[in-house]
């Protein structure tokens, strides 16, 4: 099982407002191969309803490149091009690589593949827009490569800020006492500017509102949390914990939780 560096599917609904469909029953068609540099290949086709994606991630050993290749079904229309950056998530930093084609009468269609650091990777594409061809080489010694295709409705333009806001995956949050205070602690991460803290009393499974500061959340700019005496009372804490960057938020972090039970003889 893979733990995924960012919330893929909240930057494509949240953020992209990604649609996969046109007018009617027109959708944006893929039929693309990707190819390892041992000879591999899977291929992949077909096409997806609104608020669809395509996302996979690859161990892989000994491999120097990957690519995609195909046919975008751009009929030769719109405008191509590639864009870099550099994402962090639970310590690890990542090269991302994005192509992308756009103004045309589908839907955009924009390929990012995330390559943790340290690597020597750089992206080649094709020459047209109907060509899903997308190059990263320079990949010995990556051993993990994750890869997205989603979409902007009518040919819509991602634009580069908007894909730099990677949402963040929830941090793994731990719990510890000292006498009748709890001290919740995660791993910082670079793109947060800050985290709610939010908890539920006698109610392990509540869901975390909207609006924080406020009842039962705290903001905080940075890990620990330390919470004064919820366990002098004879109540139950839950908490979970989201990181923050802006107006984007990650989902819930695991729930951990101080329970107070009376001893019966």
């Amino acid at each position: 099982m893979f733990d995924l560096p960012f919330d893929f599917f909240s930057l494509a609904v949240a953020i992209v407002g990604l649609s996969m469909r046109t007018h009617g029953n027109r959708s944006v068609r893929i039929s693309s191969v990707l190819k390892a540099s041992v000879g591999s290949k899977a291929q992949f086709s077909g096409s997806g309803g609104t608020g669809s994606l395509f996302f996979w991630a690859a161990e892989i050993n000994g491999l120097s490149l990957m690519s995609i290749t195909g046919n975008n079904g751009a009929d030769g229309q719109g405008t191509q091009d590639t864009y870099s950056f550099t994402a962090s998530a639970n310590g690890v930093t990542y090269t991302a690589f994005l192509k992308r084609v756009y103004n045309a009468s589908d839907p955009s269609i924009n390929q990012l593949f995330l390559i943790p650091q340290p690597n020597s990777a750089s992206q080649t594409i094709g020459v047209t827009t109907d060509d899903s061809q997308q190059i990263i080489s320079g990949l010995t010694g990556v051993t993990r490569v994750y890869y997205m295709l989603y979409a902007g409705a009518s040919g819509a333009f991602i634009d580069n800020i908007t894909i730099s806001k990677l949402p963040l995956a929830p941090p793994a949050v731990t719990i510890s006492r000292s006498g009748s205070n709890v001290t919740l602690d995660w791993t910082a991460d670079a793109n947060a500017t800050g985290y709610e803290v939010w908890w539920g009393i006698n109610d392990p499974y509540f869901t975390p509102g909207t609006s924080c500061p406020g009842t039962n959340c705290a903001v905080v700019a940075t890990p620990p949390y330390p919470h004064n005496n919820p366990v002098s009372t004879t109540d139950n804490y839950t908490y979970v914990v989201r990181a923050v960057k802006g107006n984007i938020k990650s989902q819930p972090t695991n729930r951990v939780s101080e329970f107070d039970f009376a001893l019966v003889r």
